[in-house]
């Protein structure tokens, strides 16, 4: 049954994201800005949260509007983000839900950049 189970959950990852992290690249002016760089294209399952969701998230302090949940990989942090067709995905938890290492679950809010 664990096999039926979980070929459902793999074909609900039909949206193909990008995962970036802020690299610090200096500018001209003695300064630096950040500037974003591809860590990795991955199958994911993008589910926004519903109008009570993201109303209980704010009052934790931030804005969860959407849960993306990719497969298992090691290092994605609160410090990257999410693209998908021009959108993007601030995460802002990471988890495993089982604690199996099977999936993640980033926590995102929507932002315009």
């Amino acid at each position: 049954m664990r096999h039926t189970r979980e070929a459902a959950r793999i074909g609900a990852l039909r949206h193909r994201v990008l995962i970036e992290e802020p690299v610090r690249t200096p500018d001209a002016g003695g300064g630096a800005e950040i500037t974003w760089t591809p860590v990795a294209s991955v199958w994911a399952e993008i589910q926004p949260k519903s109008g009570r969701e993201v109303f209980e998230s704010d009052q934790l302090g931030g804005r969860i509007t959407h849960d993306v949940r990719i497969r298992y990989r090691a290092g994605i942090t609160p410090k990257m983000r999410i693209t998908h067709k021009g959108r993007l995905f601030d995460i802002r938890h990471v988890a495993s839900p089982d604690e199996r290492r099977e999936w993640l679950v980033c926590a995102c809010e929507e932002t315009t950049e």
